[in-house]
């Protein structure tokens, strides 16, 4: 089984050069509660996949998603444990071998920029001495509005069956996991 991890940044839309797609426009889409089915419209939502190396920008979906274990990784750049958080994640990741993937979505509402961010990138490659393509997800709407949580930074997974399991932290998350297993 394969799992994806999703992780989101928060940087503001008014301080970013890349032009909203199609797959960006806020739906009209219903909060998505904890062991709730993801609806037909949230699995064909388009996920715009790209990347800081300059990569192609992939198109995909939580329905194409589905044969893996998705890890939503909600991240803000501003978090003072950000980095520590991410290492653990990307850990994760790979203990879960090759078929992983790992996607940052970035939200758009902080004040943070895109340089920020890629940079924080570059410092947590150096600092961890980690090598990795990083695919981001630039200003979703939809994943902010489908899934609240009262905690942050918020963990979330959706299962193989679509199903959102909230997950209250990181820890919980992998002591979750690791059950499964």
């Amino acid at each position: 089984m394969a799992t994806i991890i999703i992780a989101q940044i928060n940087i503001s839309s008014a301080q970013t050069k890349s032009k909203p797609s199609s797959a960006t426009h806020a739906k009209q889409l219903p909060e998505i509660k904890q062991y709730e089915y993801l609806p037909d419209a949230v699995q064909d939502m388009p996920l715009e996949l790209q990347y800081f190396d300059g990569k192609a920008k992939v198109m995909s979906s939580f329905r194409k998603l589905s044969e893996n274990f998705v890890q939503l990784f909600f991240w803000d750049a501003s978090y003072v444990d950000h980095l520590t958080d991410l290492k653990k994640i990307y850990d994760y990741k790979e203990k879960m071998g090759a078929s992983s993937t790992f996607i940052i979505v970035i939200s758009k509402r902080d004040k943070s920029t895109m340089a920020r961010v890629a940079s924080a990138l570059e410092r947590f490659k150096k600092e961890y001495q980690v090598d990795m393509d990083i695919a981001c997800i630039i200003g979703n709407k939809n994943l902010d509005q489908l899934f609240k949580a009262p905690v942050f930074p918020k963990y979330v997974q959706i299962n193989p069956k679509a199903v959102f399991v909230n997950e209250n932290s990181l820890a919980e998350l992998l002591k979750n996991r690791a059950r499964k297993n």
